[in-house]
């Protein structure tokens, strides 16, 4: 008995923001569109405007990266989210006595205002990576990653 050869999986072609992609539909789906397409579009040509949207197509890629599901996968079943939960309570507690005794030393309503803004700004980077990235580890840090990478590539390319 001999081995079955392993399968070869061809590269994943680069992203190219200069093509389109053309949506595919059979004759038959586009007459029925074409009747029921006034009720739900103005024209078909809204179609085509809504899938070459970069929204779209950004939703697309996330959808067709490995990585990023599988990410959202292991997030999704390590149950895990009592912890988080906790965790942020823990910090936003640890925040709010923070702000009170840090607004009790300064004098004046700037002074105020520049606390607030930088303590609120702390507690936002600290609630959006440090506590997710405590709870979940590498799983959320590979999806972060590959979210920002395809938000550069669609939007900043």
């Amino acid at each position: 008995m001999t081995p079955s050869p392993t399968p070869h999986l061809s590269p994943s072609p680069a992203f190219d923001p200069s093509v389109r992609h053309e949506l595919k539909v059979s004759k038959d789906a586009e007459e029925w569109l074409k009747e029921v397409g006034p009720t739900i579009f103005k024209n078909y040509e809204d179609i085509q405007k809504l899938w070459n949207h970069p929204m779209t197509q950004f939703s697309v890629t996330l959808g067709r990266d490995a990585e990023f599901k599988a990410g959202i996968t292991q997030m999704a079943e390590s149950h895990a989210g009592a912890r988080f939960y906790g965790y942020e309570a823990l910090l936003i507690l640890l925040l709010w006595i923070f702000r009170a005794w840090r607004l009790t030393k300064v004098n004046t309503i700037l002074t105020r205002m520049w606390t607030q803004a930088w303590v609120g700004f702390c507690y936002w980077i600290c609630a959006l990576f440090l506590v997710p990235s405590l709870v979940w580890g590498e799983s959320y840090r590979t999806t972060i990653t590959h979210l920002i990478r395809a938000g550069f590539r669609h939007f900043f390319a």
